[in-house]
């Protein structure tokens, strides 16, 4: 006879030949309890369990919630005395974010500031980056600190990215850029330039000084005329007329403000006479400005 207990759902049994009577066909076998592979079984679906909640409260703890590291490039692109714009690149590493926190405070006295950017805010003029600005600053205090850090949605904050702003340094405005002339014709010729990257100033009292000199000082008196600079464009244009044909002018453009900024020049030529005088027809097309290759023809056949 066979000794042991008969098989049932909450036994683990193996196959013992050893445990086979004498008398019984040796081809049968018997099953027996075997204790030391039960032990083992539990133990090892306890610990394959233990470990699969484990790995599952770490993802839900660390994996699921990405903590931002800093935003990128924090950069002070424009500043005067009582206000200032900053940008910065969103963190690359991190798709849950909630917000920005940005912190500003004077270095000099207890005045500080702190505002909160939505995660999908962006920039007009740089549509990858996020742009805040404050208008509240103590003129009489030159030194703050810009603090701006990334929030994910589980409200934990990221890491921090500073950038010192000395506000006394304003008053200088950079130069212009791409300034250009375009529609040029014999009588008449329109300029054209962007704001610089950095407007250290407030555009509100400056002005653009736009100037035409011809080169030869026998030729008519040099112009000079202010433009408010009223409000910031992606582009500004100045028509000037009554100009002598097939001449050699520079043109410069600056701007004004306390202080005078760092001139743009250009040379340019105007056509030879072409019967029409004054009434040249403009162009169709504003953007056509002059090519080097261009201006280099008509240096070579002045």
């Amino acid at each position: 006879m066979c000794q042991g207990s008969s098989l049932t759902p909450n036994n683990v049994y193996a196959w013992n030949p050893s445990s086979v009577q004498a008398n019984l066909n040796p081809l049968s076998f018997c099953c027996v309890v075997n204790s030391d592979a039960f032990t083992l079984a539990t133990s090892l679906t306890m610990k394959i369990l233990l470990g699969l909640i484990f790995l599952a409260d770490a993802y839900i703890q660390f994996g699921a919630t990405c903590v931002p590291p800093a935003p990128h490039n924090l950069t002070v692109y424009r500043w005067n005395r009582t206000s200032v714009w900053v940008r910065w690149r969103p963190p690359v590493t991190c798709d849950n974010l909630l917000d920005y926190q940005v912190h500003l405070k004077s270095l000099l006295s207890g005045w500080a500031q702190h505002a909160s950017v939505a995660a999908s805010s962006r920039c007009n003029v740089w549509p990858e980056e996020v742009c805040w600005s404050e208008h509240s600053l103590e003129a009489t205090n030159p030194l703050y600190m810009v603090t701006v850090l990334a929030r994910n949605k589980d409200s934990k904050n990221g890491t921090a990215a500073n950038a010192l702003i000395d506000t006394s340094t304003s008053g200088a405005p950079q130069q212009v850029q791409d300034l250009r002339a375009s529609r040029v014709k014999s009588r008449r010729l329109r300029l054209q330039w962007s704001l610089p990257s950095n407007l250290n100033f407030n555009e509100k009292s400056s002005f653009f000084r736009v100037e035409l000199k011809p080169t030869d000082v026998s030729k008519p008196v040099p112009r000079s005329q202010d433009i408010p600079l009223e409000e910031q464009k992606d582009l500004y244009s100045y028509p000037i007329a009554k100009l002598e044909p097939n001449t050699t002018y520079t043109a410069s453009v600056q701007i004004v403000t306390d202080k005078p900024g760092a001139k743009a020049v250009i040379t340019v030529i105007t056509d030879p006479s072409n019967g029409k005088g004054d009434n040249d027809e403009e162009d169709a097309d504003e953007n056509d400005g002059i090519s080097f290759k261009e201006l280099m023809r008509r240096i070579s056949n002045s």
